[in-house]
């Protein structure tokens, strides 16, 4: 009975032992689920405070890929393109905006600035190109293009920032005729 009693009272030892490592395993549990709820909700705020930011800029703002095609567009962007955005994702961006010139000539997809930092990796400046809207007219741009970059510094796509310039180009076309009427007048007034 001496034997039993040693026996089962190292039985009783080894469960507390075990209970013990339970509940500690439950506790560091616990503890991890906690920081992984808080750290959630960190990252959704900030998601959300992101797609505030983006969709309050009055710049258009487009995302696409190293296939070309399009993964993201701000609402300023859907507006001025006229699409939901809904129909660009996952379209070719060069053949939906960017397919011709203002003056009507193909617009090879390898000439194109954004392409060139796609493949290279250099920003680009662009003052003076057009877009194409969904319904087939098109608006004069000025753009910028930066490489999206992975954790390795792989290009992994770009980002366009791009401004409708229709109401600077009507300004500069107004000022150049008043330009020429000045020029005219005052030619006028010196052979008087």
């Amino acid at each position: 009975s001496g034997l039993f009693v040693l026996l089962a009272w190292l039985i009783s030892k080894g469960i507390q032992g075990q209970i013990g490592f339970i509940e500690a395993a439950h506790s560091e549990a616990e503890s991890g689920r906690q920081k992984s709820f808080l750290l959630m909700q960190n990252l959704d705020k900030l998601q959300r405070d992101n797609a505030l930011m983006l969709n309050a800029i009055g710049e258009g703002i487009h995302w696409i890929n190293l296939a070309g095609q399009i993964i993201f567009e701000n609402p300023a962007s859907t507006r001025m393109l006229g699409w939901e955005f809904s129909e660009l994702k996952g379209r070719p961006a060069h053949a939906t905006i960017h397919h011709t010139r203002a003056d009507g000539a193909n617009y090879p997809q390898a000439e194109c600035p954004i392409y060139v930092t796609l493949r290279t990796g250099m920003s680009q400046r662009v003052a003076n190109e057009v877009f194409w809207r969904k319904d087939g007219t098109n608006f004069p741009v000025e753009y910028m293009t930066a490489p999206i970059r992975d954790e390795n510094d792989k290009i992994v796509g770009a980002a366009v920032v791009f401004s409708d310039i229709t109401e600077r180009k009507g300004a500069e076309a107004e000022l150049a005729k008043l330009h020429q009427k000045l020029i005219e007048t005052s030619r006028r007034a010196g052979m008087a």
